[in-house]
């Protein structure tokens, strides 16, 4: 949904009774409506905007389904009765007419060409994604994805310190050191003059502090990837596509990575 389709569409400018918040069988006044074809709407609520992770352009924005309506008088403001309601409407909210919504029945399968999108948000926005969680991505039909499509979920590995290695390296510079001292001592001995001493008490508390050894930098190794999951699209739109998570073998997050099965 785009950011002009959303400042386009109808809202809800009030409610019988003057209520905060409206529910099912209570009448409720709407603006903006242009199409007079239906008299059967949803309530959405404009919600965050999808960005992509490693891009950082809008795919679109969220709509939250709040409540279906039946307007039962056309005008400005038209009038309309609460059928049904998932949370409670307030003004403000958007309009979008129904639509006889089709979903064909399709065989899971993989994309026929390479995929490497992005896990970029999650319906009811909850921390760790488990299974049947609804998930947004970051591809869509512009990527060739079509509902049915089934992929696997990657974690990033995660960015650990090697201990041991940072050792291995501290060892290895002192020796070079001790090499060019042993090559030229006056050039080394000029540059270490008058900082020596300083230089070797703050190398000291740092140490102390991150447990290095003296002279060392700790050595960072990023960890393979994993196979979290496995997860079913069952809609697409133009740059972004929405998937059922099937199955996890370990949490899942927001910016995992989706890739061929």
């Amino acid at each position: 949904m785009t950011e002009q389709f959303i400042s386009d569409a109808g809202y809800v400018v009030g409610s019988q009774d003057e209520h905060l918040a409206s529910g099912p069988g209570q009448r409720i006044y709407l603006r903006g409506i242009q199409d007079e074809s239906t008299n059967r709407y949803s309530v959405f609520r404009p919600g965050e905007a999808y960005v992509d992770p490693d891009s950082q352009a809008i795919l679109g924005y969220e709509a939250l389904h709040i409540a279906d309506v039946i307007i039962n008088k056309f005008g400005d403001p038209a009038t309309a009765v609460v059928t049904r309601a998932n949370r409670e409407i307030v003004k403000g909210d958007r309009l979008l007419p129904q639509e006889q919504e089709e979903y064909p029945e399709f065989i899971p399968h993989a994309p026929a060409g390479v995929v490497d999108g992005r896990i970029t948000s999650v319906i009811d926005g909850v921390s760790q994604i488990g299974q049947y969680h609804v998930v947004v991505l970051n591809k869509g039909q512009i990527d060739s994805l079509e509902p049915g499509h089934v992929l696997a979920i990657h974690q990033t590995g995660e960015v650990v310190r090697d201990k041991l290695g940072t050792e291995q390296a501290a060892m290895q510079r002192r020796a070079d050191f001790r090499r060019a001292e042993a090559e030229n001592p006056s050039a080394v001995g000029r540059f270490f003059d008058g900082v020596a001493n300083d230089l070797r008490d703050a190398k000291l508390a740092v140490d102390k502090a991150f447990g290095e050894p003296i002279g060392g930098t700790p050595v960072m190794v990023q960890l393979p990837e994993e196979r979290a999951g496995e997860l079913l699209i069952f809609r697409t739109f133009e740059n972004i596509s929405f998937a059922l998570v099937m199955n996890t073998q370990r949490p899942v997050h927001v910016l995992d990575f989706v890739r061929n099965p």
